[in-house]
């Protein structure tokens, strides 16, 4: 149980730091994010990009650091348990939509699994700290 624990995490944060990797693309490689222009343009919050994807990604990457080591594992399952449910939102609510142009229903479907991932990990997570006898 504590190996699968380790390699459900480990991956969770591989897919973090993979989403995160992604937030920063058009300073990295010119490549553009379509997901935050995307909602900028049908919110009409100018904000949102780059502002909202800098910190979307910065979110990310701390979500992914902290899932790697035990101790903090659940402070980052729960940060990324709070972020897959915005992202979750924003795919159902009208602005973004489930297909984006561009990328398909891929981000989607990564929000899903990635729901899933996170919510196994909170749950073996759940009761796994030795209790501290006074």
């Amino acid at each position: 149980m504590n190996a699968l624990r380790w390699i459900l995490a480990l991956l969770l944060a591989g897919l973090f730091l993979f989403m995160a990797s992604f937030k920063f693309m058009p300073e990295i490689t010119g490549e553009a994010n379509p997901v935050f222009p995307l909602l900028a343009e049908r919110t009409g919050i100018a904000l949102i990009e780059p502002y909202f994807r800098w910190i979307t990604g910065a979110l990310e990457l701390i979500t992914g650091l902290l899932l790697i080591a035990p101790r903090t594992r659940m402070a980052g399952a729960s940060l990324g348990f709070i972020i897959l449910l915005g992202a979750l939102t924003a795919h159902f609510s009208p602005y973004l939509g489930i297909d984006i142009p561009g990328v398909g229903k891929f981000v989607f479907y990564m929000a899903i699994a990635m729901t899933v991932l996170t919510w196994l990990v909170l749950s073996m997570g759940v009761g796994s700290r030795k209790k501290l006898h006074v």
